[in-house]
């Protein structure tokens, strides 16, 4: 193998992004224990507007999965899929939340592309009361040319922008649909009502990365605000984050949406310790659909799935970054000793960040493989130090790269 075959694995394995929608043929690889085909198939069937909570760790490959699910269901839903991140996430409401899904919704119908003619009344309609009751007094702008179509797209994209970025905007905006969120709702669902009618399509819209805020900003907006996030006339999939799935509220709290789907961790072995050779099969297909195995020494890339703890992101870490060694020493493969050096890396890593009470949960929930829901295991979740796995029954574990420090912390 040569340096140029390491650059297109660097290139390739980048973990700040999932794949492209043009990329999931050549590169998807389909998982045990995914929930793609019952969610499909719920979305199908339903005749309700369902509100869909789907979870998994950070990294554990959620936006690939809901990237597959828009692809196949292009046809049959009116698909709209947008990111948390063009919000403030540090600072995130659910009037925040709204606002975005009615955004993204509005710019998609304005989109020639997509082909979806609302009628121009409608869009006069709108632009009118967002101008007049929401973005007065705000630097967010119209263009005084175009059709009430362009001008909704350049206001939409406006506002996201200055939202974002603009603490006056953002609360002046807030202060101004506090009042007015039913207004905003109203005036989503006429545009909802309009996209079915002319496409024969319902709308589908996927927020994700509404499972990075903090985890007390997310209990106000997916709990104490249900029933807003339920309040649009169509499905809505929301990433919803893993650690409040352990939280005592989240029983009872599910009842307000319509459908919870976790997307587990690829489990290399099943609660016993016994292997689970089809979830080792399918890392190894993720990696050696876009790379030659043959860029493994003997071991390597078997260590690699192993250290990735079934975390996709994880798994693409590690390539990229024993790629990065590889090509800096000007060696031909990736050996099982460079592998072992950015493990060693990545516990560093967790070694400044634990603190004792820590190890105690981390040595229980290896000893018991249970998960209970105690607020220091929501910690180490959302911190990937423990990862939960589904064969027949949900479990957890220790990140393999964080299991290497049980040992020290009892020596």
């Amino acid at each position: 193998m040569s340096q140029a075959d390491l650059a297109q694995a660097l290139n390739l394995f980048d973990p700040r992004r999932p794949l492209h929608m043009d990329e999931l043929d050549a590169y998807y690889v389909a998982r045990p224990h995914a929930p793609l085909e019952p969610m499909k198939t719920y979305l199908r069937h339903t005749q309700q507007p369902a509100k869909i909570l789907f979870s998994g760790h950070r990294g554990s490959g959620k936006s690939t999965e809901l990237m597959r699910l828009a692809k196949d269901l292009q046809h049959e839903f009116f698909v709209v899929s947008f990111s948390a991140r063009s919000l403030n996430l540090a600072d995130l409401n659910y009037i925040d939340v709204m606002l975005a899904c009615a955004a993204a919704l509005f710019r998609a119908a304005t989109d020639k592309a997509r082909g979806v003619n609302i009628p121009a009344a409608l869009w006069k309609q709108v632009l009118t009361w967002l101008t007049s009751e929401i973005t007065a007094e705000t630097t967010v702008t119209v263009p005084k040319s175009g059709s009430f179509g362009v001008k909704i797209n350049a206001l939409v994209l406006s506002m996201e922008g200055k939202y974002a970025r603009e603490n006056t905007t953002r609360t002046i905006v807030r202060e101004r649909l506090f009042t007015r969120l039913n207004d905003l709702i109203e005036q989503t669902n006429a545009v909802c009502g309009h996209i079915e009618t002319v496409t024969g399509r319902r709308p589908l819209i996927i927020c994700e990365d509404l499972d990075k805020p903090d985890l007390a900003k997310a209990r106000d907006v997916f709990f104490d605000h249900a029933t807003t996030l339920n309040s649009l006339a169509c499905p809505i999939i929301y990433t919803f984050p893993i650690a409040l799935c352990y939280s005592h509220e989240f029983p009872e709290r599910m009842g307000d949406y319509s459908r919870h789907f976790l997307l587990p961790n690829v489990s290399l072995a099943h609660r016993d310790n016994t292997p689970h050779p089809a979830g080792r099969d399918a890392l190894k297909e993720v990696v050696t659909r876009r790379i030659s195995d043959r860029l493994f020494a003997a071991g390597a890339l078997q260590d690699i799935i192993a250290l990735s703890g079934g975390l996709m992101r994880n798994l693409v870490r590690l390539v990229s970054d024993a790629a990065l060694i590889a090509l800096t020493e000007g060696v031909a493969e990736i050996t099982a000793e460079i592998v072992q050096r950015v493990a060693s890396e990545w516990t560093n890593d967790y070694r400044r960040l634990l603190l004792a009470e820590h190890y105690t949960a981390l040595r229980q929930a290896h000893e018991t493989k249970a998960l209970p829901p105690t607020a220091t295991v929501r910690d180490l979740l959302a911190n990937l130090s423990l990862l939960e796995y589904r064969n027949t029954i949900a479990w957890g574990d220790v990140n393999p790269v964080v299991a290497a420090l049980l040992g020290e912390a009892t020596s």
